[in-house]
């Protein structure tokens, strides 16, 4: 009996497997995080007055979906895959945003009407160089022909 090259069933990567544990274990984390950022929601908690959907999105919604996706890596879903390039795309070009915006002075001091000085302590860029070449080297692994196949096929 002859198998042809199509049937032969891809071998799966340790890499990946080792990715998907990875991302599962950091989002079971992050998603207690999302579970009492969301019960605060909920009860109109001062700390969550100017929610923003971007903020709701990033803080509630992304942990526990990446959590799925981890656990879609594990079992070779195509979508998991997508979601995880698409995700790499979007923290990347995030820092390459960071990483061009402009400076702003460390402390900036203005008097209101009232004649009460207000002082506002800038943080910074939250640019990470580290962090950008990491998240780009995990990108270039997961656009690999080995990894595409063991999705793709």
């Amino acid at each position: 009996m002859s198998h042809s090259a199509a049937s032969a069933p891809v071998r799966r990567s340790l890499l990946v497997t080792l990715l998907g544990w990875m991302v599962i274990l950091g989002s079971a984390a992050l998603s207690v995080i999302s579970f009492f950022s969301f019960l605060m929601i909920l009860a109109g908690s001062y700390g969550t007055q100017n929610t923003t959907l971007s903020g709701f999105l990033l803080i509630v919604v992304a942990p526990p979906a990446s959590l799925v996706a981890g656990i879609g890596l594990l079992r070779r879903w195509r979508w998991a895959w997508v979601y995880l390039v698409a995700g790499l795309l979007l923290a990347i070009g995030w820092q390459v945003l960071e990483g061009m915006r402009p400076a702003k002075p460390a402390v900036t001091t203005t008097v209101l009407p009232s004649g009460v000085k207000s002082t506002v302590y800038h943080s910074g860029s939250s640019f990470s160089l580290p962090l950008t070449a990491v998240l780009g080297g995990v990108l270039v692994f997961a656009l690999t022909p080995g990894v595409r196949r063991e999705f793709w096929v």
